[in-house]
Parts: structure tokens; sequence; C-alpha cells
């Protein structure tokens, strides 16, 4: 749905899809602040139906209804009652959502500092300051002079968040020693979006001590420590109601809470892990039950807040994740100009491959059989024995010689021809695919300085790295825009749904590209011929090796043979692989979830030593057998 015209000229625009095929103005309604609008208050300006895309276009003009600036306005079906989208009217005079301000209240140790670090890699450093207290270093220099200097004011604040366009003020708000939220809307009013996390306050109080004892040279007890900081959470909130907050995150469900903050606030916030105590569930199993007693007494009132902290986010976070159905299935944006949509066809990569005389169109995307793919599409457009003569790599064909063509170049400016052509996109199950991504890394190296940056050590072939780390630092990417290895697999235009491609799965390789041959009316290609032209991308599995390996540092070796891929996996990097690509689950209906049975008894975690025996073993064994 696009909202963008509402201020300046009352009109709401979208697109939907009707299941039923059916739908005229009559259809939807429109209510404000709850109150239907009658016919005589609103006027569909259009209401037309698409006759390739079944989609209808429509447009809403409310200019005879005299909205109020913070009118609550929503779109539902007429006869079920289902909300197709929301939103509140902000006067011209108002503020802007451009000059709205996310005051980021950071709770210790409720993995704040993980997503303070998401935030400034969402927006520039520079529009970020931080209130950490007037001791602190990380404290912002304006902060110190305009919140605590000699001089406080207010107002140089004000005009500094202004002039240097500052999007997030974040910080212990509210702690001891420091300012509170209300300070902070005395200066900025309605303009702040109040953003926040709570923790499980047994925990979080636990491990505020092990972190001031670790890293403070605190020296009480943690009875002491107990008693001198009793709930902190509910000291912070003290002045607001937590309805009021703009966004409330939980540290047990940080990736969920991640996510449905980039939802609500259209932001590529990345999901980091950083800060992350490993010893902290040790020590709390070590503590006499007498502490935890004193520690609970202590957080009564932390408890009910984070209880009810939980029944909100879940609301929420399930609200707009209903939401974000209806947008993925009805499908609302803004239409693109012919020009728009070519620019972001062949802009992304890699760059789809089109045929004029097949009217055919191959999506594809790396670490997705995409070899396989490139090579059946050469066969249909007459170039198979070209690509095999050229080089045993079809991508070196597609770069240097059919891309490179003029020809070929002058025929991707008839985009509305290639929008309308047979597209076929070529796709994988993302938790195969995500080890994949993993072995290819450690195998070529292809985003070693990145990982290492990341990591705080050098990766080479000799000093690998884990998948657990790599799937670590999938999480701190923008997933949309990165290296075309573990990028997310769903074009852009299908995210927005301009285009729908069949889909070949790699799962049901032959059968899919068979039945696309028919459907297509193309003549068969030798797909045993092709799959064995690409034997020498194919390494034979380890199907004696039993044991979970998300922590082993594999190296790649002419010897070394790898597991199913189910064995790299934990239920954490199951959760974590389908909170990142949730995009590529959802749309080509792959399942979020992955049955970990085959590791569900696993020992523990072998040496690499034993695991390079094990599989020199298995394969002496095979040889023999071959003989």
């Amino acid at each position: 749905m696009n909202w963008n015209n509402l201020e300046s000229k009352r009109i709401v625009r979208g697109w939907i899809l009707p299941e039923k095929g059916g739908c005229d103005p009559s259809d939807v309604v429109v209510l404000i602040n709850d109150h239907k609008l009658t016919s005589d208050q609103i006027k569909p300006k259009n209401f037309q139906k698409n006759s390739d895309t079944f989609q209808v276009n429509f447009c809403f003009d409310l200019s005879p209804y005299n909205l109020k600036n913070g009118d609550q306005i929503k779109l539902a079906w007429k006869d079920t009652g289902e909300i197709l989208g929301t939103s509140k009217f902000v006067a011209a005079s108002s503020q802007s959502s451009d000059d709205h301000i996310y005051l980021f209240i950071h709770i210790p140790k409720t993995a704040g500092t993980s997503f303070r670090i998401g935030l400034e890699q969402q927006f520039n450093p520079s529009q970020v300051i931080y209130d950490y207290g007037i001791k602190s270093p990380v404290t912002s220099p304006i902060i110190k002079s305009s919140i605590y200097g000699e001089s406080a004011s207010p107002l140089q604040l004000k005009d500094y968040v202004d002039e240097k366009k500052i999007k997030v003020i974040g910080g212990h708000i509210g702690d001891a020693n420091q300012r509170g939220i209300k300070h902070y809307c005395s200066i900025f009013g309605s303009r702040l979006k109040l953003v926040t996390f709570l923790r499980e306050p047994i925990r979080r109080c636990l491990s505020n001590y092990f972190h001031m004892y670790d890293h403070y040279g605190y020296s009480g007890t943690v009875e002491t420590f107990v008693k001198q900081r009793p709930n902190l959470q509910s000291r912070v909130l003290k002045d607001i109601d937590m309805e009021n907050l703009y966004f409330l995150g939980i540290t047990e469900k940080y990736n969920e809470s991640v996510e449905f903050f980039n939802r609500i606030s259209q932001t590529s916030v990345p999901s980091l892990t950083l800060n992350k105590n490993p010893k902290i569930e040790n020590f709390i199993q070590n503590l006499p039950q007498s502490t935890l007693d004193l520690v609970v007494e202590n957080n009564a009132l932390d408890l009910e807040l984070y209880k009810a902290g939980v029944q909100l986010f879940e609301r929420r976070f399930s609200e707009s994740r209903e939401s974000n159905k209806t947008v993925t299935s009805v499908n609302f944006h803004k239409k693109l100009s012919p020009h728009e949509v070519g620019e972001i066809l062949f802009n992304h990569q890699p760059k789809p491959l089109y045929n004029e005389s097949l009217n055919l169109t191959l999506i594809f995307c790396a670490k997705s059989a995409c070899s396989f793919g490139l090579k059946w599409f050469f066969y249909h457009a007459g170039l198979y024995q070209e690509v095999e003569s050229y080089h045993p790599q079809p991508h070196m064909y597609k770069a240097k010689v059919f891309m490179a063509n003029p020809k070929y170049r002058k025929q991707l400016r008839a985009t509305n021809k290639i929008i309308h052509s047979n597209i076929v996109c070529l796709v994988r199950d993302p938790f195969s695919r995500a080890v994949s991504s993993y072995l290819h890394a450690i195998k070529t190296g292809y985003d070693n300085p990145d990982i290492s940056k990341f990591l705080g050590r050098k990766i080479s072939r000799k000093n690998s790295f884990c998948f657990d780390e790599f799937v670590q630092y999938l999480k701190s990417l923008d997933i949309r825009n990165c290296n075309i290895h573990h990028k997310l697999q769903a074009h852009p235009l299908i995210e927005m749904d301009i285009i729908k491609p069949h889909l070949l799965k790699v799962e049901n390789l032959f059968n899919d590209f068979a039945d696309i041959e028919k459907t297509l009316g193309l003549s068969p290609a030798p797909l045993e011929q092709i799959s064995k032209s690409l034997d020498f991308h194919k390494r034979p599995r380890n199907h004696g090796f039993q044991q979970q390996c998300h922590k082993t540092k594999f190296r790649w070796t002419k010897q070394q043979l790898f597991p199913h891929y189910k064995y790299f996996y934990s239920e954490e990097l199951v959760r974590d692989i389908a909170n990142i690509y949730r995009a590529d689950f959802e749309i080509f209906g792959y399942k979020p979830e992955l049955d970990l049975e085959l590791t569900s008894q696993a020992p523990s975690q072998p040496s690499l030593t034993q695991i390079e025996k094990d599989m020199l073993k298995w394969r002496d064994d095979l040889n023999k057998i071959r003989g």
C-alpha cells in the first residue's frame, strides 16, 4: 500500500490480488479512527483490474473527509473485516517522518551493544550520538556539553540534532546518575521514537554482575550487588507506559526482535551477536539456591514487567507478521516505469540471461545449481557445443562471449519484452545452500578479507573458520546487497511481485526442468549429459560421518570429505538461517524448519584430527569397494 500522497493530496494508492478474482470499490471500506466512512466521504478514483496479473489497481481520494492530525486510517475488506493497511495522518505542518529520532534506551546487559552497533551500520555513524553518562568515553561530546556541562543547554542539543540530521540518540538513559527519558522527551517531544529491549531479569542481573566483576573490577559479593541494583529495568522505564514504546524487543528473541524493528521502521539493521559471555550459564548453575532466591526477591517488579513485555512483543510481532503476509500475498507497491524496472533487472547481480527467439529469461543465483542452469539455457539457445569447447566453466562463456556481444546488449533494452517473456528462476533450499556457500568460502576464500575483519583474526586455508562463525558473519550483512555466493536468492522484482517466474527447485532438478520444457514447448535437453559434464564440481559425501560439526573449522584439501548439510546445524543456527533468508523461505515455499533428528543424539564434538581420520578411512574403504 502506498501512503506517500496521503498528507499532500489525501490519496491512498495500492495494488491488490483478490483470492477469488473479483473486486470493486464496495469490497473495500475506509475507517478513520475505527469509524467507517460513507460513500459520500470518499472517492474511489481508480479501480481497474490488470488482465495479465489479475491485480486490481486502486486509488482512494479522501479529500472530502476533513482529516485531522493524528487520525488513524485503515483499509479493510468489507465482508471479513481483515485489515489491508494502516497509517496515521500527519498534517503538513507537523514534523515529517524524516525528522523522527530514535531514542534507544539501552538497559545494561540486554543485547544493547549488538543493537547499538547494528544501528551504526544502518545509519551513518555521524548520525548516531550517545549518552552513557558524563564519565563514559562513549558519550558524545555534544551530550556532555549540552546535557551535563556547567552551561548545559537543551537548545544547543536540539540545534545540533537538526544541523547534523541525527537519527539516533542512545545510551544508558535513565540509569543511575544519568538523564531520564522524560528529559529527552521534554527536548524533542513527539519527534522521539522510544526503542528498548527487555531481558529475563535473573540472567540480566547476574550477567550484569559478571560484567562488572570481569571488566570493571567490582569486588563485592553477588548478594551485595543484587541488593544495590534491584529492579533495574523497572526503574529505567518507570516514567513510561510500555504501550507508548515505538519498539520493544526481547533479548531472548533477539533475531525476531531485529526482524520486527526492521519491518516497522523500514530499515535493515543487521542481527549481530556481540559482547556475549558464554560463561554466564555455567556461572548461574553453580550459584547456591539462596543466592538465586535473593535475585528473584530483588527483581520481583522486573519479573512482572518482563512477563508483560513478552506478551506485548509477541502480540505486536504476530500482528506485524500477519500484516507482512498480507503485503507479501496481496502486495502493494508503487508502480515502476519501464526504465526503472530495467535498471533493477539488469543491475542486480548475477544478471539474468535472455534469449529473444526463445522468449526465455533465466534468473539464477550462485550456489543454486547455476552452472547446470546456464548449460541448460545455452543448450536451448543452440550454443551448447560452443560453450563446452570454450571453457569447462559455463560462467566464463557467459561473461566473456555471450553477455559481451553488442547484439545481446541491444536486446536488453527491450525491458517490456523481457518482463513479459517466459521467466524461469532456479532456486535452492536456503539451509543446504548456506552450507554450500560456507564450503565454497573455505575452498576459494572468496570473502576472506571481510570474514577476517569480522572475526578479528586472519583467515586462510590453514587458518579456517567454522560454519557457526560463517552464519554469525552472514547475520552482520545486508543480505540483499552482498557477495553473490551468499546473498538472498529472491530477485528484487520477484520480491516486489513485478515478475512471477516459473520456479525450478534444485531438490527436484531433473523433474522441474523436464516439466518446464513441456510447459514452454521446448525440446528435451540432455539433462544427464549436462550433469555429467559438471562432475568436476562434485565431491563424494561422507555418509559415515554422523556428528554435529557446526563448531568444526574445516579445511579444504583434496582428501577432505564433508557430511550431510544437516550435521552443520544446531537448533540456534536453524533459527538464524530462517531469519537471514526469511524472504527466500516465504517467496519460494521452503519450510523455515529443519529436522535435526539425524543429529539429536550426537556425541560430544570430536577433534578435527579425528574427523579427518574417519573421513580418510571411509574414503579408503570406498576405493576398495570400487576396485
